[in-house]
């Protein structure tokens, strides 16, 4: 009876404490159970019957606990209710432990708290707001709790005696509440290393006694407000690795105590205030859009950043300037701009070229370069190395002002895409010649080629064509050069031989220019195959030049499918200039490279020994081109696969710049494949995310996340990767491509998968267009035009497509809505377009969209003997009145 007695007593005789009253003893208890007491570090006289003042980490005055302050101690758990009763606490600290759950929101009722410290925990949940109420509070600081979410309490501005509030690296989000400028004793405001976003509220400049303010690693956007220039005692400015943009302001002069300052990592841009020219003792603005024409404050600024300040700066280009390329001493509607390159290439970006259409001035606009149009983004360069773009397709005859800046992709020292000012501008007057390429012209027995121009455009325009051997001397047929006539809204489509009137069967290989004078509404397409036009493809043909290519599928081994075509890729120099190309291909087992000499005019053709070394063994592999001498070449990749009767022509890709591709074609089942290849050109890895979506614009699988080896390729069945379903199922839809980093080009092979029928190849689409044109109408009891469209825009897109006959006029329009991600994909003549399209061959499809879409054109044989699927042409500029 008397153990009986004794042991369910003892519990109640163990709470109690010496020198405390019982209601804090109870909470005491209660921190003790809660946070593994028994495996604490130091635990020395917890729970036992000294006074509480001897306790561990506990300070009693006048009966009452004023401190708890236990830090790296190994507490565990969380934090149990019930501190509102520790009426007269002053001070609590449990930093260094291992902490969990929600902070206690009765904190807010320790009207006597002077300091809380609970850094370095693994706290959960939202900073309470009840802590607002602590008016006497003059340190709070949570930091290195990275399980914190939520946002800043405004209410903590109501903390008007603080001195210290510290909340770094605690998965914080939202904006910085304005309410702490009211903070006037704040000597220290640490908010760095969260997810904070939005603008730096400027009323924080009101913080008079602020001594140091660290706002870096978040995502802060927006101008570094000038009024932080009031914080007159501030010495530790740390603002790095945000996204700010804008000046630094020059009110930053007035911190007369400044000792630190960080600004880097951030995209701020423009000339540096003067007051840099003595800058505080330490400074970093480093990976920024920064320059100086005062070479004092250049020389500091190196100074400070050991002799590499610009050469972490995102500058603009100097020395600008715009010449009209020429041909044959002809002046074409293309311009060349030209720059000096900046001197930070660590890390990869390049060059923007915009440029408008230029006017004469006005009062409003009293200067040449400010009058005209908006500018217009031309293009950019492949790397920072190159100082020079080609900007094709201007109107004739017109004045273009052209200005440029630098852009620097994100990387390991700056988490934004840096682009600088804009350069000083130059203008010139674009010429009257307007070129396009069709890079092979196969016209041996049995083999054509197809030469499809159109006049998208409201005046008609005389059409040059010159055929060129390898040596860049022209042909030897009936008129070479040739010239016809393209009237107004008209088009013209013969075989190769007959625009020449020469023999249909000259020789192996050419390559053909089309030039028009004063019309940059010119369109062209180009198909080939043999004389029943079983092997039939095409392309579109091109309008410019580069000095970086890839093929993407250069081997025959394990090409597609298990089969082994023949390929030829050409290389051509459309130029007045020599030009020596480098060829390397890359795969898992190495590389193989050689060098080629061009002449102007000229090309070279061959698989990927001719073009690099006999027997490189190199396998699943890309091919990269690259010209180390003159202005530039174009390529095309012609696969025949002679045993089935199929080819494919593939145009040389360029190396991209997008992080996002679009196929509008996409089919699996019933024995139709369609097959992908990526190749990622950058140095690092790619995360690559492949979504397949039906035509009504739901996702036809769960989205595949691939990873893409840098310089390495990536094929893949989209039916087997997606698990799409098999034979007497069709499933069709859309393909988007999205990569985590610039780099990833790719195309796309669609067959009849046991014979490789009807193949087709399409490029992934990295530019959506809004108006362009489809090239050609075939409409035959034997041949059908067909169309895809893509919509992968968040927003409904209403397509105006409007046929145009042979003989100009509009034989018949359609509009179509696509909602957001939705496809359609239609012959000439299905119900639901023109069921009665007229019977024709020639003209071309107008398309004019109020959204960015995808699509392409197709051309078969109505009993799907073969396929021919092509792009549409598009312009940088508005095409259509």
């Amino acid at each position: 009876m008397l153990i009986f007695i004794i042991t369910t007593i003892s519990p109640v005789l163990a709470q109690t404490c010496t020198g405390i009253p019982d209601a804090e003893c109870q909470v005491l208890y209660a921190l003790y159970n809660s946070t593994d007491g028994p495996n604490w570090t130091d635990n020395t006289n917890w729970l036992s019957a000294e006074p509480v003042d001897d306790w561990y980490g506990i300070i009693v005055e006048e009966g009452h606990v004023v401190e708890i302050y236990i830090t790296n101690n190994g507490l565990s758990g969380p934090l149990p209710d019930g501190f509102a009763n520790f009426v007269n606490l002053e001070n609590l600290g449990f930093t260094a432990n291992n902490l969990t759950g929600s902070i206690p929101s009765d904190f807010g009722s320790l009207q006597n708290l002077i300091r809380i410290n609970l850094g370095g925990n693994n706290l959960t949940g939202s900073i309470p707001p009840e802590l607002g109420n602590l008016t006497a509070l003059e340190h709070l600081d949570l930091s290195t709790n990275y399980y914190l979410s939520g946002e800043i309490p405004p209410e903590l501005g109501s903390l008007t005696n603080l001195r210290i509030l510290q909340l770094v690296s605690t998965h914080l989000t939202g904006e910085i509440p304005s309410e702490l400028g009211s903070l006037a004793n704040l000597r220290i405001l640490r908010l760095d290393v969260n997810g904070l976003t939005g603008e730096i509220p400027p009323e924080l400049g009101n913080l008079s006694n602020l001594e140091t303010l660290w706002l870096s690693s978040n995502e802060l956007s927006g101008e570094i407000p000038p009024e932080l220039g009031n914080l007159t005692e501030i010495q530790n400015l740390a603002l790095h690795s945000n996204r700010l943009t804008g000046e630094i302001p020059p009110e930053l002069g007035n911190l007369s105590n400044l000792e630190h300052l960080w600004l880097s990592q951030n995209a701020l841009y423009g000339e540096l205030p003067a007051f840099l020219a003595a800058p505080p003792e330490e400074i970093d603005l480093s990976y920024n859009c920064l320059y100086s024409s005062d070479p004092t404050i250049l020389a500091a600024m190196e100074n400070k950043h050991s002799n590499m300040f610009m050469s972490t700066q995102t500058a603009p280009p100097e020395n600008v300037s715009a010449a009209v390329v020429e041909s044959g001493g002809t002046g074409e509607n293309r311009v060349q701009v030209s720059w000096d390159t900046i001197s930070y290439t660590d890390d990869e970006g390049g060059y923007r070229v915009f440029y408008k259409q230029t006017t004469p001035p006005t009062e409003e606009y009293p200067s040449q370069a400010e009058a005209g149009s908006d500018y217009h983004y031309a293009g950019m360069s492949h790397d920072k190395e190159d100082s020079s773009l080609i900007v094709s397709n201007l109107e004739p005859g017109v004045d273009y002002t052209f200005k440029v800046n630098a852009v620097t992709w994100a990387h390991n020292n700056n988490k934004n895409d840096l682009q600088s000012p804009d350069s000083e501008s130059d203008t010139v007057v674009s010429g009257t010649l307007s070129r396009a390429f069709i890079p092979v012209w196969k016209q041996a027995a049995q083999y054509f080629t197809g030469v499809v121009v159109s006049n998208f455009g409201d005046t008609g325009f005389n059409l040059d064509l010159a055929a060129y051997d390898s040596a860049g001397i022209l042909e030897p047929l009936g008129q070479n050069p040739a010239s016809t006539t393209v009237g107004a809204s008209l088009q013209k489509s013969l075989l190769g031989w007959e625009f020449f009137q020469g023999d249909p069967y000259h020789s192996d290989l050419s390559w053909i220019e089309l030039g028009a004078e004063n019309s940059n509404q010119m369109g062209s397409i180009f198909l080939y195959g043999v004389s029943d036009t079983q092997m039939l493809d095409g392309a579109e043909s091109q309008s410019s030049y580069a000095k970086k290519l890839c093929f993407t599928r250069p081997l025959d081994e394990g090409f597609f499918y298990g089969w082994q075509p023949d390929i030829q890729m050409c290389l051509v120099n459309p130029t007045d200039d020599e030009v020596t190309v480098t060829c390397t291909i890359t795969g898992y087992n190495g590389e193989s490279t050689n060098s080629h000499t061009i002449p102007a005019n000229g090309f070279i053709a061959g698989d990927s020994e001719d073009l690099t070394n006999s027997g490189h063994g190199i396998y699943d592999g890309y091919m990269d081109i690259r010209v180390t001498e003159g202005p530039g070449i174009v390529g095309f990749s012609r696969i025949e696969f002679p045993g089935v009767r199929t080819a494919l022509g593939m145009n040389a890709a360029e190396y991209s710049v997008a992080q996002n591709m679009y196929s509008a074609q996409l089919a699996h089942g019933l024995n139709i494949v369609t097959n992908l290849r990526l190749v990622n050109t950058a140095d690092e890895y790619r995360k690559v995310t492949l979504t397949a979506i039906g035509d009504n614009g739901i996702p036809l699988a769960t989205p595949v996340q691939i990873v893409v080896h840098s310089r390495r390729v990536y094929s893949a069945d989209l039916g087997t990767l997606f698990g799409l379903e098999g034979e007497g199922v069709v499933t069709t839809g859309s393909l988007l491509v999205e990569s985590d980093g610039r780099g990833v080009i790719g195309d796309i092979i669609f067959a009849e998968g046991d014979t490789m029928g009807y193949a087709m190849s399409l490029p992934l689409q990295t530019e959506l267009f809004k108006e362009a044109v489809f090239n050609h109408i075939a409409n035959l009891p034997t041949v059908f035009t067909g169309f895809a469209f893509f919509n992968p825009g968040d927003e409904t897109a209403t397509v105006l497509i409007e046929a145009i006959g042979t003989d100009g006029l509009k034989v018949a329009e359609k509009t179509l809505v696509l909602g957001p991600g939705e496809r359609i994909a239609r012959t000439l003549t299905d119900p639901d377009v023109w069921p009665g399209f007229p019977t024709q061959s020639g003209g071309y499809i107008k398309i004019q969209s109020d959204k960015p879409i995808a699509g392409q054109q197709l051309f078969g044989d109505r009993s799907l003997r073969y396929m021919a699927a092509i792009p549409p042409t598009t312009r940088l500029e508005p095409m259509f009145e």
